[in-house]
């Protein structure tokens, strides 16, 4: 960020959102972000050629935004900073971003690696009326008939465009932190219906969908079991519901709530139930190995530290991990090294890897 007159800028402590608007194209103008609570629209002010908002820095290293803008026939667009040439892309469109001091992305991220074909697969299944769409992933140059082991990824094709999972897959393979192994990339179709807490789902991924991919690839020993947000929450609800079949659990950002959000009550129905049961649980089945991340400013922050004391409670070899950013990809990128890195390479082998991104 630069500090000229008409530019946002980050100074002392501070942050300066600037949109210009010298010829008075819009009426109003708000700040779009999620890292400064409940309130994710603040109003700025109209002053010196354009709308203006200085906030105090939020406790993170990093902070997506938009402008929100009305125009004169009362429609609202979004708008990058143009001040501003750092932008990143997500589910919801472009954003733009600010590094704050001390921020660095993953080492693993750019190297280069050998082009890898996935095989991709439409699960037929019945449980859900529909299929399921797999992307596999092996390493680079394990033979096709080598059994491996797999983790299956909720969200996959979203983790592999936004997060580069792949990418660091391969990096930590080809830095011996990890023996070679396979990502399953699920996609889904109906996402919250199938990820909110769903017997269905947990029932499909299981009984259908992994038997799929078993017969597609070879597959060394139980999977590991990962997602984000809903992913995680889904996760976590297809271990408990069918112990013996998951070898670890990685869970970010983890949608855990016991009361849902503000106008979600009907499609998140199933989601506080099920966590509140697990708070209440007398006992838990088949304890595995399970590390939970969340961002610091994140609504679900303290509940995903809960479920994690929850679970070491009941004999899960349970870590909670608190990562200086939001509910976003590239969190969820940043924090695949060192903490799936080293989950994996407790459970699989390898060397492991020390943390690549600042906290």
């Amino acid at each position: 960020m630069t500090n000229a007159k008409n530019e946002s800028i980050v100074e002392d402590g501070r942050i300066r959102f600037f949109l210009p608007d010298p010829d008075g194209r819009f009426t109003a103008a708000r700040l779009y972000q999620e890292v400064l609570g409940e309130q994710r629209l603040i109003d700025m002010a109209r002053h010196d050629g354009g709308f203006e908002l200085w906030l105090d820095r939020p406790a993170v290293q990093r902070m997506e935004y938009a402008f929100d803008v009305t125009h004169h026939d009362g429609t609202t667009t979004r708008e990058l900073d143009a001040g501003n040439e750092l932008t990143v892309e997500g589910v919801f469109g472009r954003k733009s971003v600010i590094e704050f001091g001390g921020y660095q992305p993953p080492q693993w991220l750019g190297e280069a690696t050998e082009p890898v074909e996935a095989v991709e697969l439409a699960v037929q299944s019945d449980r859900l009326a529909m299929s399921v769409p797999v992307r596999v992933w092996s390493v680079p140059g394990a033979p096709a008939d080598q059994p491996l082991p797999l983790v299956v990824v909720h969200d996959g094709y979203e983790f592999e465009t936004y997060s580069s999972i792949t990418m660091w897959a391969a990096a930590a393979v080809a830095q011996g932190w990890v023996r070679p192994f396979r990502l399953a990339l699920l996609h889904p179709v109906e996402r919250i219906a199938w990820y909110s807490a769903n017997p269905a789902y947990a029932d499909a991924l299981v009984e259908e969908v992994l038997p799929a991919i078993v017969e597609t690839v070879p597959v060394d020993g139980r999977p590991a079991l990962m997602g984000a947000s809903l992913g995680a929450l889904a996760a976590l609800h297809a271990h408990l519901t069918h112990p013996g079949v998951f070898a670890a659990l990685f869970m970010q950002s983890g949608s855990f709530f016991t009361e849902a959000p503000p106008g979600r009550e009907d499609s998140l129905q199933a989601i506080p139930p099920f966590v509140t049961d697990l708070f209440n649980a007398a006992s838990l089945a088949d304890p595995v190995p399970a590390v939970l991340t969340a961002g610091v400013v994140e609504r679900s922050f303290e509940n995903a530290r809960r479920v994690a004391e929850t679970l070491a409670a009941h004999c899960f070899d349970a870590q909670f991990v608190a990562v200086p950013d939001g509910h976003n990809y590239t969190a969820w990128r940043d924090a695949l090294d060192p903490h799936l890195t080293d989950l994996l390479a407790r459970l699989w082998g390898g060397t492991g890897q020390r943390r690549s991104f600042s906290s």
